[in-house]
């Protein structure tokens, strides 16, 4: 097993600067939002070796006769696969051996937290914290522990003083602008983070300060900020040639979840930036073809569902061909509302030619399609192919079908507004009301469905 020394790529003679300088130059080639795990041991390594207390248990540690140093690393391994109990297990009967060695004693505390025990958790790190009140690390744990229990002002306080401790370490210039966020001090939030850009110790920390803020923006629908800040990320990107594409992927891991969110002029917007980053980026290009795809006929989409000619679920199935299978949920959904449309091939006759009429380019594009469906041969073996492939999945047609006629179908249309933007409702995240169904009754009190009155 590594040591932290290993982890930092120095020695164990290195001086407090280069190891200042190796965390650095570690956290640029590992970057917390593409590489957590690498970077958690990274972030973690640095804690103890630039604390001079630490690193001297830390080295005192690993050199102990027998099998102590073996059995800390085991309970790191357990810690790092989620088997945290057989962490706990091992860490809690090393301190009772080991109870002066602070190092154990900070990775129980750790433990504890990502198991929930955070009443332990907070005992460990208040009793650390007491007895090392210069350690930055340990109040910075203190302070994320504060967090889970929703003591927001007692967070807050306890990272600004790790922060005064270390104001190199990123984690906790992040961690004390989320708990502003938690604490709906929105303005701080950003404060802290502006903070860290204007000092600009280091490039990648003032990359993840801006995704951060573009995250703050798009949980408060504050759009106009996100442009902007979308703008001053690409800006220093351009600056940096090897952060390129790091941010590029971030953009696209942005960009996907916005897909799913089904907010497409979002994501396309996103997807320009990142482009414009980074070109010959195979995955961000297809992602971007299949959400101009759907902005290219989302007006027309708008209005076939509106249209009273069409059963829902035509309409359903039109959608689910155009939509970005991302937003989709799964393959099985989108093969399962192809089946149900070639097994009804007769039902739906009459759309499919009146749609060539009314929406011609919705059927130019789906033409090949419709073509192959109502060819004998040739929808037999489309039909063939989705059963094959429902029985390799343990025969799930049910589940593919349910809720295909299709509340999600419709929905992902009407609350998708047009493809600007910054012109995208402010409500996105927020729902004061519940969301009414075309199908469900009216709120108005008609008696009417929804999708007949005011939902026309």
């Amino acid at each position: 097993m590594n040591t932290y020394y290993d982890i930092l790529e120095i020695g164990q003679d290195t001086n407090s600067a280069q190891i200042k300088k190796s965390y650095f130059k570690m956290v640029r080639k590992y970057p917390s939002e593409r590489f957590s795990e690498k970077f958690m041991e990274i972030r973690k390594a640095y804690e103890i070796l630039s604390n001079e207390k630490t690193r001297k248990e830390y080295d005192s540690f690993i050199n102990v006769p027998g099998d102590a140093k073996g059995r800390f690393d085991a309970a790191n391994e357990l810690f790092k696969k989620g088997k945290n109990q057989k962490a706990i297990k091992i860490l809690e009967e090393l301190h009772k051996e080991f109870p002066d060695i602070l190092v154990i004693q900070s990775l129980l505390g750790e433990v504890c937290i990502e198991n929930n025990n955070n009443g332990k958790a907070i005992k460990i790190f208040e009793e650390l914290v007491k007895a090392e009140p210069d350690n930055a690390s340990f109040a910075g744990y203190l302070a994320k522990t504060y967090l889970m229990r929703g003591w927001h002002k007692k967070a807050i306080k306890s990272f600004e003083k790790a922060i005064e401790l270390d104001e190199d370490n990123i984690s906790l210039w992040l961690g004390l602008s989320q708990a502003h966020m938690e604490g709906n001090n929105i303005k701080e939030a950003k404060e802290v983070l502006y903070e860290l850009i204007e000092r600009k110790e280091n490039e990648n920390f003032i990359i993840s300060a801006y995704l951060a803020i573009f995250i703050i923006d798009l949980k408060e629908g504050n759009f106009e900020s996100m442009k902007e800040n979308l703008e001053k990320l690409s800006d220093e990107v351009i600056k940096q040639e090897d952060e390129k594409e790091h941010v590029a992927w971030i953009l696209l891991m942005i960009s996907k979840r916005m897909v799913e969110a089904e907010m497409f002029g979002l994501a396309e917007e996103i997807l320009e930036k990142a482009e414009k980053i980074t070109s010959g980026n195979e995955e961000i290009r297809k992602l971007k073809l299949k959400v101009d795809r759907f902005c290219k006929f989302q007006e027309e989409l708008l209005s076939l569902e509106k249209d009273e000619e069409y059963h829902e679920d035509f309409v359903s199935f039109v959608t689910s061909k155009i939509l970005p299978e991302e937003s989709m949920g799964s393959e099985l959904y989108i093969r399962g509302a192809e089946h149900q449309f070639l097994t009804h091939i007769n039902k739906y006759r009459k759309y499919v030619i009146s749609l060539s009429k009314k929406y011609f380019n919705l059927y130019e594009e789906l033409k090949d399609f419709f073509e192959k469906a109502f060819n004998g041969s040739e929808r037999n073996k489309m039909i063939k192919e989705h059963e094959k492939y429902f029985k390799s999945r343990g025969g799930r047609l049910e589940m593919a079908l349910e809720g295909i006629g299709g509340e999600k179908l419709f929905n992902n249309v009407g609350n998708n507004g047009n493809c600007d933007l910054w012109q995208r409702i402010q409500d996105t995240y927020i729902r004061e009301e519940p969301k009414v169904g075309r199908n469900d009754p009216c709120p108005c009190g008609s008696g009417k469905k929804y999708k007949k009155c005011c939902g026309k």
